[in-house]
């Protein structure tokens, strides 16, 4: 028994090694290397000018590269495209059931609103007089709303425009 558990232990002891690595034992060049679009890399080292706007790679001499010297911005500037928006539902069916939202279509040819569900935002049980906040993108041009009642009722699909300078509608239906 005890054999085998010295076996054990030494093929245990050879796999973490293999695994955590042994080394090769050569020096490697810690250089770090920047690698461009193309797939080549380039040390850090290479030193990159800008002259009159166009950004010249200082060693090579290759065409223009981008470079960041030139940036500026507000203090105040900010890369988010998106906003806090509100739905009011002012009336809604006196039968209960579910509100979900989305905001794109899916193109297929039809007449009418095709949702693409894979851009659903949430799905809600709506009480008339109560607010949702939402977080939206300005980049999208509407909300397509998809109500689906739990009784016999057909479900219903409506859209609305969405403008990016208006931060509040009011659903009835």
């Amino acid at each position: 028994m005890k054999s085998i558990n010295k076996t054990l232990m030494m093929l245990l002891c050879t796999f973490l090694i293999t695994a955590c690595g042994a080394g090769s034992g050569e020096d490697e060049d810690d250089t770090p290397v920047a690698s461009s679009a193309s797939g080549t890399s380039n040390p850090t080292s290479q030193p990159v000018s800008a002259t009159n706007g166009s950004a010249t790679n200082g060693a090579s001499g290759q065409g223009d590269e981008p470079t960041t010297v030139d940036l500026d911005a507000d203090s105040g500037f900010d890369f988010r495209v998106s906003g806090e928006f509100q739905l009011n539902f002012l009336s809604v069916p006196v039968d209960s059931g579910a509100l979900t939202i989305y905001h794109g279509r899916v193109d297929n040819g039809q007449d009418g609103i095709s949702i693409d569900y894979l851009t659903r935002l949430t799905s809600v049980r709506p009480v008339e007089g109560t607010t949702i906040s939402l977080e939206v993108n300005d980049n999208w041009t509407e909300l397509l709303f998809h109500w689906v009642p739990e009784g016999p009722e057909a479900d219903t699909v409506f859209a609305t425009k969405f403008l990016p300078n208006q931060s509040s509608y009011d659903i009835s239906f």
